[in-house]
Order: structure tokens, then C-alpha cells, then sequence
């Protein structure tokens, strides 16, 4: 464009200073329209990084990272994304639905979830000073685990045992309609007892499940002590989600 403008200053006669005055006025304003529709635009590739930015923010605020079961006699469980929020709450059992009914954990930090879970009333009809609560986290990492049982512990004034899952014995437990915590109870106790069922541990506490597993009753006492809640809960096997899907 310089070279043009030259050009044409070159065919025009008149007092030398005064066309280069010319010029370097006709320059600077060329220069400042530059700067000015470069100013314009720069706005816009800001605006879609911040949208951008947002976006992935907000994808993962709802996308799991880990989860927790809470396994006593309901089984509950706890699925966060990572900043420790409870995306998602499953009820395995009228027990567990019961529980879940009368408390809003969805967008609260997993250990305010469950520290409001353990002091509600309808939790404390199955909670005494002696109760064994059985927590079964699946984490990205050993560090995240470490992290997460220690705050479980940290809320919860129960006896407290904590495992770790993988996603393996997550997805089997999801095809069994059980808890992952109570799955993996399941699956130590089939050691020792490979006769139990899956049918036959989905209505037991996890108080018998233990007493099983450490020798101190019999499948049969198991079996008998059981037969009435299995009859009540009869139809009531899949978990019932709750939460941001």
C-alpha cells in the first residue's frame, strides 16, 4: 500500500517538503485504522477461550472420578466428581431408599453427605454404639483413596473397616444389582463358603456377612435369620439413582 500511495505522490508537482508531509500523514493514519480493527477483533478469540474454559469446567464438575459404598444393612453409594462433591446417590434396598428419602447430599462434599447420612434418624434405627460399617472406595489412584478414607474415618463415629475397588469388581457388581462394597464382601466370603449366592447375601446385614467370613455362625443359622427379610424385600433388588446424570 506504501508503494501505491508513493507512486502517486510521484505524479503530482508540488513543493517536495509539502509531499512529504502529505505522506507521512496519509501513513499514520493507515497505521492507526490497523491498530483500530485489530483492536475490534481481538475481543472475540478471548471470549471463545473463556466459553471453552467454562465448558470443560462445567463437563467436569459432572463427571465421576470416584465413588464410595456405605455398607451396614442398607447400602449406599456415594459417587463424587473432583472437587469431592456427591454427584450421584444409589439405594440398594427399601432400607437404603428410606434412608436417602429424607436428606439432599446431591452438589455436598462427600464427608458433610455423610455425616448428615449417619445422624439422620431413619440411618440410627440401624446404627448401636458396636455397629461395623464397611466403606469400599474405587479412586483414580492410591493417593485419592488415602485421601477419601481418611476423611470417611474422620466423620463417621462407627467402627469404620475401608477397602479399595477396582472398576473390574465395579461392573460386576453393578450386573448384580449389589453395592461394589457389599459385592466385594460377597466375593471374600465365596472363599470359604463358594456354595453362598449372590440372592442369599443381598439380604444379609453386613454384620452377618462378616460373622460368615470369620467362622462364628454357620450358612444355616445365616440362611434362617434371613428368610423374613427376604420375604418382605422380595421385588425390591435394583438401586434407585439420584443425582446429576
Amino acid at each position: 500500500m506504501s508503494n501505491r500511495i508513493q507512486h502517486a505522490f510521484d505524479q503530482i508537482h508540488a513543493d517536495e517538503s509539502l509531499k512529504q508531509n502529505t505522506m507521512a500523514a496519509v501513513n499514520r493514519r493507515a497505521y492507526q485504522n490497523t491498530k483500530r480493527k485489530n483492536f475490534l477483533f481481538r475481543p472475540i478469540p478471548v471470549v471463545c477461550s473463556l466459553l471453552i474454559v467454562s465448558m470443560i469446567g462445567l463437563a467436569s464438575y459432572f463427571t465421576p472420578i470416584s465413588a464410595i459404598s456405605i455398607d451396614i444393612n442398607p447400602s449406599i453409594e456415594l459417587k463424587l466428581n473432583a472437587y469431592n462433591r456427591v454427584i450421584q446417590t444409589t439405594a440398594y434396598g427399601p432400607q437404603a431408599e428410606q434412608v436417602l428419602s429424607s436428606l439432599d447430599l446431591i452438589n455436598r462434599t462427600y464427608t458433610d453427605a455423610i455425616s448428615q447420612m449417619m445422624e439422620s434418624n431413619e440411618m440410627a434405627k440401624y446404627l448401636t454404639n458396636d455397629t461395623d460399617v464397611s466403606v469400599t472406595v474405587l479412586s483414580p489412584n492410591q493417593q485419592k483413596y488415602e485421601e477419601i478414607t481418611q476423611g470417611v474415618s474422620g466423620c463417621m463415629h462407627q467402627n469404620v473397616s475401608c477397602h479399595q475397588a477396582d472398576s473390574e469388581l465395579v461392573k460386576a457388581a453393578e450386573e448384580a444389582n449389589l453395592s461394589f462394597g457389599k459385592y466385594r464382601a460377597y466375593l471374600q466370603l465365596q472363599q470359604t463358603h463358594p456354595e453362598i449366592t449372590i440372592e442369599e447375601v443381598r439380604h444379609m446385614s453386613m454384620y452377618e456377612i462378616q460373622q460368615l467370613i470369620d467362622g462364628e455362625t454357620d450358612v444355616s443359622s445365616g440362611q434362617q435369620q434371613n428368610q423374613q427379610g427376604m420375604g418382605q424385600n422380595n421385588g425390591h433388588h435394583n438401586g434407585h439413582h439420584h443425582g446429576q446424570e
